[in-house]
Order: C-alpha cells, then structure tokens, then sequence
C-alpha cells in the first residue's frame, strides 16, 4: 500500500513538492524524521482554520 504523501493527496509529487517548499519558506513546516512537521507558527494556522470551519 503506497502511503507517499502524493498518494494521499491525489496530487503529482513535483506539485506536493513545490507546495512542501512555499510551506517551509513560510516557517509552517520543517522536516522532521518522517517526513514534514507543523512548526509552532503552522500549527496555530491550523488550529485557527480549524475553528473557523467548526464554528
């Protein structure tokens, strides 16, 4: 079973890769052990779109 992140996504690799890029130049991602992280600063903008769209 391929768990590749494309895979997950439904998205072609170049344009997960460019989209991982523009995330880490933004601060909202780093690469951790197994692949991309939320920093802190990502993880508030989640945490913020997450409330938005619950509410």
């Amino acid at each position: 079973m391929d768990v590749s992140l494309p895979s997950v996504l439904g998205m072609d690799p170049k344009t997960v890769k460019r989209v991982l890029h523009s995330l880490h130049d933004n601060g909202l991602v780093e690469s951790g052990d197994n692949g991309p992280v939320l920093t802190a600063k990502g993880q508030i903008v989640v945490n913020e779109y997450l409330e938005r769209i619950n509410d």
